[in-house]
């Protein structure tokens, strides 16, 4: 039999979360290899080895410390992810919490290529959300077929989207420090006390070098946030109308030669480009706290995730701000099918219909909202903030790794306050009038 999912795992701390997601993916559609119940005599390795080789994806499950046998040669959980390596298979590591992904001088030459794959944070807090992005970057399970366009968009079961082809993503390496499992840059930046960078009250950036520095005035008024019944991730539910007080959004992402004057006049380390280029390329490998010092030195503030999904509608309630087809998304972000694993100056794609570019793909941007995934079902119907604590903040828009499916604008994601990757950055927002 030819399984879908292969799931490797480390027995000691691993083994639970991998009955759970091996009986949740079924229940699914997908067919899941899981050693301790398919195999059940004859030659126990040959048998794995063949199961990667005939499995379409490969899961693995890591684990806090389930790394540190694999300096073993004989150990089975690096046997199985050099061979996942080595067969160049779809690779998905589902990150637990407390997980730190080693530094690479400490991991063994046939592992080192495990940090390029895109990694799914797990969260218990989160568990419905997190299992919905894993399903989305699995793609549809063999025998389903898929919709054909994103309006039929359907959640099967607990929240799974049925996504049209298999999703593939690319995990970026932070070149300047130790990446972990769900790309975030794990090096030590200097702070202050606070954890942002001292800034001089009055200093203002110079936005000479942006395409066009002004921002985007969003009027006042109402909008339907979030998707319609049988469309999108769990989080992205209940629909419900919003009221915002009118404000000014950024009309690009902030790019590197902002944020390196930012850098210049705070004393803040320049953050790293991935080799890409500066200039007017969106900033990345920041993170949300350095995304809230450089709003505040510039007189200005993280948008709200309404503020945001509002500005990326434009007006619209459709799945796309420009419809339905995703065959249009080439026409309006860099994404996985045309970024070519890098981010590109900002402003070269169309705008959305309220004048704003990269809103969607090239980089996620940080919205000032704590996340919270039922946070739609208590959100209050005028100028919502977002939950008053959690532990992630808030991701809008997809980015150049991504498929249609992170690019609609309703899609949700968050990340730890502290990470730093290179498929983060963010723009600004002010309350109009001030």
């Amino acid at each position: 039999m030819n399984y879908d999912l292969f799931i490797s795992y480390r027995r000691e701390n691993g083994s639970q979360m991998a009955r759970l997601l091996r009986t949740y993916l079924e229940e699914r559609g997908y067919r899941v290899f899981l050693d301790v119940e398919e195999l059940k005599a004859g030659h126990f390795d040959m048998a794995l080895l063949r199961n990667i080789e005939a499995a379409q994806t490969f899961i693995v499950i890591l684990s806090p410390g389930c790394l540190d046998r694999c300096k073993n040669d004989g150990d089975w959980l690096r046997i199985e992810i050099a061979q996942a390596l080595k067969l160049g298979k779809k690779i998905i590591p589902l990150m637990m919490e407390g997980f730190k992904f080693p530094p690479k001088t400490e991991m063994p030459e046939d592992m080192n290529e495990l940090d390029r794959h895109q990694a799914v944070l797990y969260s218990n807090d989160f568990f419905q959300a997190s299992m919905d992005k894993l399903c989305g970057n699995l793609g549809s399970p063999k025998g389903i077929k898929p919709p054909k366009t994103w309006k039929s968009l359907v959640l099967l079961g607990g929240g799974l989207a049925l996504l049209g082809g298999a999703i593939a993503y690319l995990f970026l390496h932070h070149p300047g420090g130790t990446v972990n499992r769900t790309g975030e840059n794990t090096q030590a930046q200097p702070t202050t006390a606070s954890g942002v960078p001292q800034a001089p009250q009055n200093a203002l950036p110079n936005l000479a070098n942006k395409p066009d520095a002004q921002m985007v005035l969003i009027p006042a008024g109402t909008f339907m946030m979030g998707s319609t019944d049988g469309v999108g991730a769990t989080d992205e539910h209940i629909q419900h109308e919003v009221y915002l007080d009118a404000f000014y959004i950024d009309k690009y992402p902030v790019t590197f030669d902002e944020f390196d004057k930012f850098c210049e006049a705070t004393g803040a380390p320049k953050p790293a480009d991935n080799g890409w280029g500066r200039a007017a390329r969106p900033v990345v490998n920041v993170s949300w706290n350095d995304a809230q010092a450089y709003a505040k030195w510039a007189g200005k503030r993280l948008p709200t995730e309404a503020e945001y999904e509002k500005a990326v509608r434009g007006g619209t309630n459709t799945l796309y701000f420009f419809g339905y087809d995703a065959a249009q998304l080439g026409d309006y972000a860099w994404d996985f099918d045309n970024a070519g694993g890098i981010t590109h100056r900002v402003g070269q794609k169309k705008p959305n219909p309220f004048g704003l570019y990269d809103i969607i793909g090239n980089v996620w941007e940080w919205c000032s909202d704590w996340y919270g995934m039922d946070y739609y079902s208590m959100s209050p119907p005028k100028n919502p903030q977002g939950p008053e604590t959690g532990k992630y903040r808030v991701l809008r828009g997809g980015s150049l790794v991504d498929t249609p499916m992170n690019l609609r604008s309703a899609m949700r994601d968050w990340g730890m306050p502290e990470s730093r990757t290179p498929r983060h950055g963010f723009r600004c927002a002010k309350d109009a009038g001030r």
